[in-house]
């Protein structure tokens, strides 16, 4: 009787150190995940304050605003040189930069686009013949993909992720920061495109 008795508190010691065990295991793997978790977050709101840095500050404005002062006298004249310039170069950088960042995760994408979507599709569009004809000169088609897809990305997160009303960019207006009576948006063709491509 005794043996029995002492078997059976062995086996329900078994089971019981088992049971503790496996509910330490899952306890333990849940605190890791919710730790990574709220560790990726930090990062990835660090990574969001380092965008603002750099897209928010007023060189970088500037920056923008000159590569929509060329974009209209391209669309005037057809062309691309007039986008051989430090500021354009210093715009297309950083949101290649961006891009990369956000698709690796270390900028929060939403968050990112909430912000600075439409500025990167409308940045993408006026630079988008440019970046076309600088792959082709530098033989290097990847020139500038991460620009490319974060554009996209930012195009698709305000057209389909605004629901019920989605915003389509093309539609968008693009004024001339030194006349605003003067206007594109991103549907119109200049008339020099008709003829084919002067680039």
């Amino acid at each position: 009787m005794d043996l029995e008795w002492a078997v059976l508190v062995a086996a329900i010691s078994a089971w019981a150190t088992l049971f503790i065990g496996l509910i330490t295991r899952d306890l333990v793997k849940r605190q890791f995940e919710e730790q990574f978790e709220s560790n990726k977050k930090q990062h990835q709101v660090q990574g969001l304050l380092e965008a603002f840095k750099i897209l928010d500050k007023e060189d970088h404005r500037e920056f923008r605003k000159t590569v929509f002062i060329q974009y209209f006298e391209y669309f005037e004249n057809g062309d691309v040189k007039v986008f051989k310039h430090n500021a354009v170069a210093n715009v297309m950088a950083d949101f290649d930069i961006m891009g990369k960042l956000v698709k690796s995760n270390n900028i929060d994408r939403d968050e990112f686009l909430e912000e600075y979507g439409s500025l990167a599709y409308r940045c993408w569009k006026c630079l988008e013949d440019h970046i076309i004809h600088e792959r082709e000169e530098r033989k290097f088609p990847p020139f500038m993909t991460w620009f490319e897809w974060l554009a996209k990305e930012g195009y698709k997160y305000w057209k389909e992720g605004h629901k019920p009303q989605g915003y389509d960019f093309d539609d968008t207006v693009l004024f001339h920061p030194h006349d605003p009576a003067k206007k594109i948006d991103f549907r119109s063709k200049p008339k020099w495109k008709g003829k084919g491509s002067p680039i």
